[in-house]
């Protein structure tokens, strides 16, 4: 009986060493998971107003992440997701901007096959139409500030010509819609010039969800002096066409009746300009994405923004 005792007793000091082992290692990885350092996305919450990362407009590769990052206090950092980001100037103070947009539409992130967005806003408006505008404003955003080319004219998504209001001969009713729901309306004249902005404000949610509906699934169209800049790929039919003529006289008339007067909305817009637009920005964006010049992201963004300010129109 003696011989067995210490067997018996190598056996339990053997099971009370792994049990002690086991929980040993259970509470260590507690701790570690407890004490763990937040990660750059944790990080970033804490003073972000709105994140974005996804493929830049016009960029031939559209598998390279480009990251916009605007703080609390509104400073924005511009680069590539896996790279340095640089602070570029940013104007606070647009309507319809992101102050705006802050004050107006609620909080929300989403992550997306090609990239991410989280916006913090203190807003009520919501919806999946509303997301699909803050994505654009953030695309747009992103495209202008890397290439130093802020403006209006760069984010239409659609510019419609009304026609003559009666007793007005030559000049033109005009309705500017931009990419993340802001709308302006006023008078041009009919050969091209200056616009008399007449109101502005943001298109109510009813209207945008109509409107996202049409901008999200139709390429570009175009009928006489107005267009519509599609985002997608179909062919828009005479009736849709006609229903988006529609829709745009009556936001004209709902922005001359209730919207506000605003000196933010640069005057000089016109069809032929904003074609210019367009195209002014996409040769300069493909140039800078594309490998013009050589160096880092912050290199070819200051390169940009210094040879490309006299393309101001």
């Amino acid at each position: 009986m003696k011989r067995i005792w210490p067997y018996i007793f190598l056996i339990i000091v053997t099971l009370f060493s792994s049990a002690c082992g086991v929980l040993s290692v259970e509470s260590s990885a507690q701790t570690t998971a407890m004490i763990s350092p937040p990660t750059v996305r944790q990080s970033e919450h804490e003073n972000t107003l709105l994140l974005w990362e996804g493929p830049a407009l016009f960029a031939e590769d559209q598998t390279e992440c480009h990251r916009l990052r605007v703080t609390q206090n509104y400073q924005a950092f511009v680069g590539l997701c896996n790279g340095e980001q640089t602070e570029v100037e940013f104007v606070t103070n647009r309507e319809g901007g992101l102050a705006g947009m802050v004050s107006r539409f609620a909080m929300f992130q989403s992550d997306m096959p090609d990239g991410r967005i989280i916006f913090n806003g203190r807003g009520e408006v919501d919806g999946p139409a509303w997301e699909r505008a803050i994505i654009n404003w953030a695309q747009f955003t992103y495209t202008e500030l890397v290439s130093g080319r802020v403006g209006a004219a760069n984010r239409t998504v659609l510019a419609w010509n009304l026609g003559e209001p009666s007793g007005q001969s030559g000049q033109c009713q005009m309705l500017i819609v931009l990419a993340h729901g802001y709308a302006t309306a006023g008078l041009a004249p009919c050969e091209g010039g200056q616009m008399q902005v007449l109101a502005s404000g943001w298109v109510d949610t009813t209207d945008w969800e109509q409107f996202d509906t049409w901008l999200s699934s139709n390429a570009p169209f175009y009928r006489d002096n107005s267009y519509l800049n599609g985002q997608g790929t179909t062919e828009m039919s005479v009736d849709e066409a006609n229903e988006l003529a529609e829709w745009a006289e009556t936001m004209y008339a709902k922005l001359t009746q209730t919207g506000s007067i605003s000196n933010d909305m640069p005057v000089a817009l016109n069809l032929r300009q904003l074609f210019v637009q367009h195209f002014i920005l996409n040769i300069q964006q493909r140039q800078l994405l594309v490998g013009n010049p050589a160096g880092d992201f912050a290199t070819k963004i200051a390169w940009s923004r210094s040879n490309f300010q006299h393309l101001r129109l």
